[in-house]
C-alpha cells in the first residue's frame, strides 16, 4: 500500500478495505498466485495476469497520467499552504466569474489570462528570490561556524 501511495505521489492513499478485496478478486480470477512468506502473503502475477495488463495498457497509462497530475497538488496539504489557499481560490473564482459574465468574449478571456500569467510570473520570481535568499543564509551560516 505504501508503494502505491508513493507511486501516486501522495495524491491517493489506499486503504486495506480497497486493496485486500481487489487482491482477492484478482486471485479468484487467476491473475495472481499467492505465496506465503513468513506469515505474510506475497502476490505474484500469473501469465494470465500479464496478458490482462497488456490488454489494458492504454487504460493504465491514462490512470498513471492522471495520478501524476494530481500528485502535483499534494503540496496543498502542507500546513504552510493554508495561508494562501483561500485567497488563491478567490482569485480563481473572480477569473471564472469574469469570463462567464462576458460570455467567453475573447478580449475578456485574453485579459484574464494575462492577469493570471502575470501573477504566475511574479510567484516564480518570488520563488527564485526565496531560493537565493535561503542559499545565502545557508552559506553565511556555514561560514560563521567555528572549525573543529
Amino acid at each position: 500500500m505504501s508503494r502505491l501511495e508513493d507511486r501516486f505521489a501522495g495524491a491517493y492513499k489506499a486503504s486495506a478495505g480497497a486493496i485486500y478485496p481487489t487482491l482477492q478478486q484478482v486471485d479468484d480470477e487467476g491473475l495472481v498466485r499467492i505465496e506465503p512468506d513468513g506469515g505474510r502473503k506475497v502476490f505474484h502475477i500469473t501469465p494470465e495476469g500479464r496478458a490482462e495488463v497488456r490488454g489494458r495498457a492504454r487504460e493504465a497509462d491514462r490512470i498513471w497520467a492522471r495520478a501524476t497530475q494530481r500528485g502535483e497538488w499534494g503540496m496543498l496539504r502542507d500546513p504552510h499552504a493554508a495561508e494562501i489557499v483561500t485567497p488563491a481560490l478567490r482569485l480563481f473564482k473572480a477569473a471564472v466569474s469574469c469570463i462567464v459574465r462576458a460570455h467567453g468574449d475573447p478580449v475578456v478571456v485574453e485579459r484574464v489570462r494575462e492577469v493570471l500569467d502575470n501573477a504566475r510570473r511574479e510567484m516564480k520570481e518570488i520563488k527564485a528570490e526565496t531560493r537565493t535568499l535561503h542559499r545565502a543564509r545557508r552559506h553565511h551560516h556555514r561560514r560563521g561556524r567555528p572549525h573543529d
